[in-house]
């Protein structure tokens, strides 16, 4: 973010992204903040939320830091209303929370099936639902789904994952057909390998589960990518805040891959 905005695209906008606190998802909670909207960062980790609140504030941002579990649906309504008291209404929904451990389908446990999908695919449908309503009322609004390329194919190190980011996936399209005539639209954003924190930890246990390097590992990724290059949370952040703006005004129920052209379909 410059020291002077040089977008006000969201300027009279609010807009709440969960999982805020690090990766992806800060970096989307920045860019909205450096087109001027209100935003509302929410986090399982205080510390994190205040931190990216922290820097949105130094460069004159609007910002204001919330910390959710956003797989509990106590938190989810108790923040959405807590929004809702300050600012009246919430524009944009990013719903960004994600998680994914390297874990094969044949050595997942039953308990590690619910805690994945709760945290993939269960925050995605309280968080939507929710917030919706108060879109309804207003007749507009915009809801951004961080799904993967995970949600198109499969990948044999992260059953669970796959699953729930076909299911957001899924959750998207219907949402978008649900919302549709109170003017509201939905999409899913589907990264491919993005450099954050989490895809750190794919890829060391990825190695550990392989026995290989991790930095085979990573000369392996970037092989594949057509641009020659692992995305950032800036590209990422790029692509929905433009579903977002009045620029996406015609497209709603989409997934689209943002993945340096290692996915094409």
């Amino acid at each position: 973010m410059s020291e002077k905005m040089l977008f006000e695209r969201f300027r009279d906008k609010v807009v709440l992204v969960t999982g805020a606190g690090s990766g992806i998802g800060r970096g989307i909670a920045l860019r909205f903040a450096a087109e001027g909207a209100q935003t509302l960062v929410v986090d399982i980790n205080k510390g994190s939320a205040e931190s990216v609140a922290k820097e949105i504030k130094s460069t004159g941002g609007r910002v204001t830091s919330l910390r959710a579990d956003a797989t509990n649906i106590s938190h989810a309504r108790h923040t959405i209303t807590s929004a809702l008291k300050k600012f009246s209404k919430i524009d944009v929904l990013v719903n960004n929370v994600g998680y994914c451990p390297v874990a094969p389908l044949m050595v997942t446990r039953e308990e590690d099936w619910y805690s994945l999908m709760d945290v993939n695919a269960k925050t995605t449908f309280l968080w939507s639902t929710i917030v919706a309503r108060g879109m309804i009322k207003r007749r507009s609004g915009c809801i951004v789904n961080i799904a993967s390329d995970c949600g198109k194919v499969g990948d044999p190190y992260s059953g669970v994952y796959v699953a729930a980011k076909h299911a957001v996936i899924g959750l998207t399209k219907n949402l978008a057909h649900e919302l549709a005539p109170y003017g509201i639209r939905v999409n899913s954003v589907c990264p491919g390998w993005i450099e954050t924190p989490l895809l750190e930890k794919v890829n060391r246990e990825t190695a550990a589960l392989t026995h290989r390097s991790k930095r085979a590992i990573e000369r392996e990724i970037v092989a594949k990518i057509p641009l020659g290059r692992i995305g950032t949370p800036e590209d990422v952040a790029g692509l929905v805040t433009f579903l977002a703006s009045d620029d996406a005004g015609y497209m709603t129920g989409q997934a689209i891959n943002i993945t340096g052209g290692a996915l094409m379909l």
